[in-house]
């Protein structure tokens, strides 16, 4: 997380005209924020080398590829060695960037703090960002990227809009603080020492959960004003999504200890009625009808497919036992998904987008409501997916579409389904979750009747 830190002067004359660049992934510096980068191959290590000869700074373009596009160091690769993740956000070099397609052209001046070399191709740094700047134009001359710049100065305005938007902000993000388990408690706090308006949204827009290009537009807004409702836009979207977090999880947790009392009891209640010679036949439990799957004794294939409905029934049960309203803006971000992909695979044919809508509205709450129980239930069980889940995932389907292990990452990263791969991994792990805790209870229960039989005078 980017950490304020006494805002360093410096003279804009002071400034150079020309930067070197360093690509920047996986955040957004904002001026007086500072975050540890990695920086990666040789020639970017060059850059920095001659950036600390100098005056320490370089410029940061975040790039508009995706995370999971980002340069691994040569030398690990090829002897297999396992590359640990970023502290915060990665830098590479520029063999194969087109900077003006690639990246955006406004960034952030960032002095170098500190410096610590671990590799020949790496090295750790800690930057803090100084002034925006727009580039005018890439120059040529060097193995790394340099650019001319003009550095932009905030609009400040501190009427009493201003100052009502920073009060709104700051209660906004208190909540948000309250709320955010990964965030320590002192940040709200620390927040309403911040005098400067503009300095204020560079720390909560540094801090929120948001993504990279949205961090991207705040800091291209010179406007403070703008800044700050943009900012506000940002907090209350995410204050409202940790709500309903914090609010399914509570269902979830209730339900499930619901349910399992109600197991107990219904078992206890089972083996009454057998030691009278009664029968009760009343409901399947899922283990009855795991078991009447196997007993079917389908193929394989069918077995799965079975299995899988039972899965998609236990979360459909949860939403049933916790009905909640949705975010509209998650809904309406699915709804427009689907309406560009349907546009741009067929142009040409005639689309009635209301009608659509309407039809795909169900099933886009649907979605939004299994996305956000199982989000909850992933948090709470402490559910992740890790790098060797998804190494044996990709194995096993690069053996299925006749392809090596490498190829077929570097074919869904192309196509952008990485992360949807990880995610259906945590999502099958989430339905695992719930299976298992119903065998669990399931067994705990038979343990306690079988015990209730023995001591039974």
């Amino acid at each position: 997380m980017a950490e304020p830190q006494t805002p360093l002067e410096v003279a804009k004359e002071s400034l150079p005209e020309t930067l070197p660049v360093l690509p920047l992934y996986d955040a957004v510096l904002f001026p007086k924020m500072v975050i540890p980068l990695v920086v990666l191959q040789v020639e970017s290590i060059k850059l920095v080398d001659e950036a600390m000869t100098r005056d320490r700074i370089v410029g940061l373009l975040v790039s508009k590829k995706s995370a999971d596009q980002k340069p691994e160091p040569k030398s690990n690769e090829e002897s297999g060695g396992k590359v640990p993740e970023p502290p915060t956000a990665v830098t590479s070099d520029t063999e194969k960037t087109d900077p003006e397609k690639d990246l955006y052209q406004i960034g952030t001046t960032a002095l170098i703090l500190k410096l610590a070399k671990t590799e020949e191709d790496r090295a750790q740094l800690l930057v803090q960002g100084m002034n925006r700047f727009r580039v005018k134009g890439f120059e040529d001359g060097k193995t790394y990227l340099q650019a001319k710049v003009e550095y932009l100065e905030d609009v400040e305005d501190k009427g009493k809009e201003t100052m009502a938007l920073v009060t709104n902000l700051l209660g906004l993000f208190s909540k948000v603080v309250e709320l955010s388990p990964a965030l320590p408690q002192e940040m709200g706090a620390m927040a309403k020492t911040i005098q400067e308006p503009g300095i204020l949204a560079n720390v909560i827009a540094s801090t929120i959960n948001t993504s990279v290009a949205e961090k991207q537009n705040v800091l291209e807004i010179d406007d403070v004003k703008l800044r700050l409702k943009e900012i506000t836009r940002l907090v209350n979207y995410q204050l409202e999504i940790l709500e309903l977090g914090h609010k399914i999880q509570s269902q979830v947790k209730g339900d499930m200890e619901k349910k399992q009392k109600e197991y107990y009891l219904r078992q206890q209640l089972e083996a009454i009625k057998e030691e009278l010679g009664e029968k009760d036949d009343s409901g399947v439990e899922l283990e009855e009808y795991r078991a009447k799957i196997e007993e079917k004794n389908l193929p394989e294939e069918a077995k799965k497919e079975d299995l899988e409905q039972v899965k998609k029934d236990t979360i459909e049960e949860f939403i049933r036992h916790a009905p909640f309203e949705v975010p509209n803006s998650m809904v309406e971000k699915i709804i427009r998904s689907e309406i560009k992909r349907i546009k741009e695979s067929n142009p040409d044919e005639a689309f009635e987008e209301n009608a659509f809508r309407s039809q795909m509205r169900p099933d886009a709450v649907r979605a939004v409501q299994t996305y956000l129980i199982s989000d909850a239930i992933k948090k709470q069980q402490g559910i992740e997916v890790t790098k060797e889940e998804v190494d044996s995932r990709i194995e096993t389907l690069a053996k299925i579409n006749d392809m090596k292990p490498r190829e077929f990452r570097r074919k869904l990263i192309k196509e952008g389904k990485f992360e949807e791969l990880k995610n259906t991994i945590v999502q099958e792990k989430v339905e695992g979750w719930l299976i298992e805790v119903t065998d669990v209870t399931d067994e705990i229960v038979r343990k306690q009747t079988e015990t209730s039989r023995i001591v039974k005078p």
